[in-house]
């Protein structure tokens, strides 16, 4: 008998039976005078259950004390069919600060009995029992179901699932499931058919089968050449380090998406993690679609706040150590509120770009055009795809008090697209944007796009000449991070003009640039910011001194002579300089 049988005692926000919850909760209703359909439990903190157990322990317990040969027979249906039991009562998860014997967890693992079992995505926040209770536990209870059945847990390395496995294998191993289960459980076992590096195999009639109950396996390393299994769990598969990596995290993708392939026909996967950034491995899984256009996965999401904000009361953790993680934001907003960039910590609200009617735009504005290539090396040398991004950005060159001008986004061309179709799309826009004064490419360490496009310009006989910084003279420039990262140069160069109402679009750009330029803004520093990137170099332009163009006050005398100058706004109606 477990120890934990005679110690015991219900949580006092738990009930112990379904019954005894439905019958408090209707006389609390009815106290309250509130109708059944506005009624929610949440709402009413002095409402003292917040969860009940699936079975009355105490009373089970107490029956088992009386008619011990009755023991177990129903210690056996309780693991077979409360996952809360496996993980509380067998696992042992009562130790420590954070016990399991509390509403959130019991509320859990009911749902994820009673809820989907296959196609799911559970991100919930680190420290909540996602792994004890769906990969451990979960794993546990299908194999005392069926004993037949083989799973394979994947991580980012294959050390990772092991302790997943190893966590089973322990439990498997006790004197307690030994007694229980002894159809399932080995009492001696041998290495080859029980160990964490090459998997465990219970007793099982199709001892034939090459897959064993469980095995683990890396996804970046340590992945299996053949073999098709029941269930895949996929825990643990992003890391922090990824994050900074988009290689790295596309090559994560790509192996989970190969492991697919290792499963069978009416099998079942289940995904589960916490989010880094919101271009990470389990971002694209949550956003794949199959083919008649749904969503590939079910989404739980489960923040370890009441409302998903910082100053969200826990739902698992005490106040004060739910406090003691909130000196490192970013650290928290990802692995406790499961979202890299909470409301409250976006930088550039897209609220602050202004719309404006494309026919109320300057008629004295300067066009300049950027292309902000891909990074990626393949892309540059002409193989492979990856985002590019396009702009032609019209500005109204006149200072304002603060010494900003009005700019304003008229074309946007961005997305996956290989050296030839970029170089293609940047020779579309330059000429159907009439006269572009500046055209600004990004050229960083020895990659010649910018080669490229003046080729191909000057074959529709566009020429151009190349700017040199410090000197008149020229319609092309070579743009560069110059050092800075390009977080930091977004940030330095659009928060000032954006929050002062100086970056506008025209109404008519395409819904997919404007839904692109929103989501970078919504998610950024976290997410690719191809376009913010791109935008940001204006400024990059703008603060050459040497620009071939009049930047000056706008008071009475120059409104005058801007009306004399007409559309050029400054510049030679012959040359356009």
């Amino acid at each position: 008998m477990l120890p934990l049988f005679q110690t015991f005692q219900p949580h006092p926000e738990i009930c112990c039976s379904r019954q005894q919850y439905d019958a408090d909760l209707s006389v609390f209703k009815h106290s309250l005078g509130i109708p059944e359909e506005a009624f929610h439990v949440e709402n009413h903190p002095d409402f003292k259950w917040k969860a009940y157990y699936r079975f009355d322990y105490p009373e089970i317990f107490r029956h088992i004390a009386k008619h011990p040969k009755e023991a177990r027979g129903i210690l056996q249906s309780l693991c077979m069919k409360d996952r809360f039991f496996l993980a509380y009562f067998v696992a042992g998860w009562e130790s420590g600060s954070v016990t399991g014997n509390k509403p959130y967890i019991v509320n859990l693992c009911r749902e994820l009995e009673d809820g989907e079992q296959t196609g799911t995505i559970d991100v919930h926040a680190r420290e909540h029992g996602k792994s004890a209770c769906i990969t451990i536990a979960g794993t546990l209870e299908r194999i005392l179901n069926n004993p037949e059945c083989t799973t394979a847990i994947f991580s980012f390395r294959k050390s990772s699932a092991e302790k997943f496995l190893e966590s089973v294998k322990h439990m498997l191993e006790s004197d307690f499931m030994k007694w229980l289960f002894p159809s399932i459980c080995y009492e001696n076992t041998n290495q080859t058919q029980w160990s964490v590096q090459n998997g465990i195999r219970v007793k099982r009639k199709n001892q034939a089968m090459k897959e064993h109950t469980v095995e683990a396996f890396g996804l970046m390393e340590g992945m299996p050449t053949g073999g098709h299994y029941d269930h895949r769990i996929y825990d643990d598969i992003e890391t922090e380090d990824m994050s900074s990596s988009p290689d790295q995290m596309e090559l994560c993708f790509r192996k989970l998406m190969m492991s697919r392939y290792l499963g069978r026909d009416g099998g079942t996967e289940q995904i589960i993690g916490t989010y880094y950034s919101h271009c990470g491995t389990i971002v694209k899984l949550r956003d794949l679609k199959d083919v008649n256009g749904d969503p590939l996965y079910n989404l739980r999401l489960k923040p370890g706040t009441d409302d998903g904000t910082i100053a969200g009361k826990p739902v698992f953790f005490s106040q004060g150590y739910l406090d003691s993680k909130k000196i490192d934001l970013p650290s928290f907003n990802t692995q406790i509120l499961c979202n890299p960039t909470p409301t409250s910590e976006i930088k550039l609200k897209f609220e602050r770009f202004v719309a404006v009617p494309r026919r109320s735009l300057p008629k004295g504005r300067i066009k300049l055009m950027i292309v902000d290539p891909a990074g990626d090396k393949s892309v540059q040398s002409g193989v492979g795809n990856d985002k590019w991004a396009h702009g032609c950005i019209s500005v109204d060159p006149y200072f304002d008090d603060m010494g900003l001008s009005d700019i304003f986004i008229e074309d946007i061309i961005f997305g996956e697209m290989s050296i030839d179709e970029a170089q293609d799309a940047a020779v579309t826009m330059y000429i159907r944007n009439g006269r572009i004064t500046m055209l600004g490419i990004e050229r960083v360490s020895t990659d010649s796009a910018w080669k490229h496009i003046k080729n191909a310009l000057e074959a529709t006989k566009r020429y151009l000449e190349l700017h040199t910084k410090g000197k008149f003279g020229g319609n092309m420039m070579l743009l560069s991070p110059a050092g800075r990262s390009k977080n930091y140069k977004i940030e330095a160069n659009l928060s000032w003009p954006l929050n002062n109402g100086k970056i506008h679009y025209v109404d008519d750009l395409p819904d997919d640039a404007i839904a692109g330029i929103k989501s970078e803004c919504d998610k950024f520093p976290f997410f690719h910011v191809d376009i913010l990137d791109m935008l940001s170099y204006v400024y990059d332009i703008l603060a050459d001194p040497t620009l071939p163009f009049y930047f000056g006050p706008e008071d009475e005398e120059d409104e005058d002579a801007r009306d004399e100058l007409g559309d050029y706004g400054g510049r030679c109606a012959t040359t356009g300089y």
